[in-house]
């Protein structure tokens, strides 16, 4: 199990929703597109390791886009 998170992402069903259009439809830049599939996954469960693994990014882009996400 891994260590509990300072920065908990709870999407809400309108923000999961615009996050999902943003991974499908393709219209964004690569890092935006990233990052919704990354906030997607953390909402999901994942934990960072799997994440980037999937996405091939490092520990800290995750960590950075969670606290950046619960901060905003």
């Amino acid at each position: 199990m891994g260590r509990k998170q300072t920065y908990v992402v709870n999407l809400t069903d309108e923000e999961r929703n615009e996050l999902e259009r943003i991974v499908k439809t393709g219209h964004r830049s690569a890092r935006v597109i990233r990052r919704a599939q990354m906030l997607l996954w953390i909402d999901q469960g994942k934990s960072d390791r799997e994440i980037t693994e999937l996405l091939n990014v490092t520990a800290s882009t995750v960590s950075y886009t969670r606290k950046k996400w619960v901060s905003e």
